[in-house]
């Protein structure tokens, strides 16, 4: 298991533990964390998480959604890993 992986597990539990439903964004991050795997990437950054987050490339209207997911996870991430980038709101059309 990935430093990533072991991470999302805990948001996810963490988020879910405070009544947050998450399901879309459990399926959503667990491909944010599979993107991340296969590059072997192990810190986030904002030009991997707009990668992400604008694939594919003919799905616009879910573009800002998914980097939103992720910047949440990234702000959990950058409690214990100081090098996570949060990408700011704003960077994709809502």
């Amino acid at each position: 298991m990935t430093d990533l992986r072991s991470a999302l597990d805990k948001y996810l539990s963490m988020r879910k533990g405070l009544g947050y439903k998450y399901e879309h964004q459990t399926r959503r991050l667990a491909d944010f964390v599979a993107f991340m795997e296969k590059r072997k990437a192990r810190v986030i950054t904002t030009k991997l998480a707009m990668e992400w987050a604008t694939l594919p490339p003919d799905r616009h209207a879910s573009w800002a959604l998914r980097l939103s997911d992720v910047r949440g996870f990234a702000r959990h991430v950058a409690n214990f890993d100081p090098r996570t980038e949060v990408s700011p709101v704003g960077m994709l059309p809502g």
